[in-house]
């Protein structure tokens, strides 16, 4: 994929000023392999109002209809691919994970509607939403963070954005399994020293030792991703000599 186009639909696009203008994503705009647009839903609107209360009794308000579905009429155009995906970031969505950032990898474009105040009208999701998608269980007053962490996730996959392809290739959740413990100078720290083998200079020794440190931590910590991933024999003989190594503080 030689670049990827984002969108972003939301009231307040000066959210995005300084994420845009740093770091990676800084990176990404400059040298090409990322596009970014936002667009407010108020230039989008034809009535007076950007939101209405919903029917019954329910407190608060829901963004204006003809103007969320204006918006993501204009940034499909802009996008030059009416295939282009819509993603709404919400507390009834899909927990996000790896797999989902690499799936919405694949299109060359998507669109992020950045929800506010009690969300949107439910027939959006019939001719609109494609995914639906959280980062958990709990609320916030808007999306706008919630669209930076997933655009952040995203960028550092596409290419040319990190220096070193190791970096994506080591990540946590990657084949299901979370990453080994690193450490830096000095080497002796609180009475602790790094671990020998990483001091050895032999490759294969370093090698082990983080796998073996990978399926511990995850073994672990995360039983739940630990499940989905298949040992081959000697990475079962890593995780045995891992357990025995550490059982005096497990």
């Amino acid at each position: 994929m030689k670049n990827m186009w984002i969108g972003i639909i939301t009231l307040i696009p000066e959210n995005f000023i300084i994420f845009t203008n740093y770091g990676i994503l800084s990176k990404a705009l400059k040298n090409g392999s990322l596009i970014l647009s936002t667009f407010n839903p108020k230039y989008f609107k034809k009535g007076f109002f950007i939101d209405y209360k919903p029917y019954s009794n329910v407190p608060g308000v829901l963004l204006n209809i003809e103007s969320l579905k204006n918006s993501i009429n204009y940034a499909k155009m802009e996008s030059n691919n009416f295939e282009t995906k819509i993603i709404y970031l919400s507390p009834k969505g899909v927990i996000i994970n790896q797999d989902l950032i690499i799936d919405i990898l694949s299109y060359k474009s998507v669109i992020f509607l950045s929800g506010k105040y009690e969300g949107i009208d439910e027939r959006l999701f019939e001719f609109f939403i494609d995914y639906e998608i959280s980062i958990g269980d709990f609320v916030l007053t808007g999306a706008d963070f919630i669209v930076m962490f997933f655009i952040d996730s995203i960028v550092r996959l596409l290419p040319n954005v990190l220096g070193n392809l190791n970096s994506i290739i080591n990540d946590s959740f990657i084949d299901f399994i979370l990453d080994s413990p690193h450490y830096t100078k000095p080497k002796l720290i609180y009475d602790m020293i790094i671990p020998q083998n990483l001091l050895s200079g032999n490759h294969f020794f370093i090698n082990e030792w983080f796998m073996k440190y990978k399926l511990g931590c995850t073994f672990f910590k995360r039983r739940d991703l630990f499940n989905k991933f298949n040992l081959s024999k000697n990475q079962y003989v890593l995780l045995r000599n891992f357990i025995l190594e550490n059982r005096e503080i497990l």
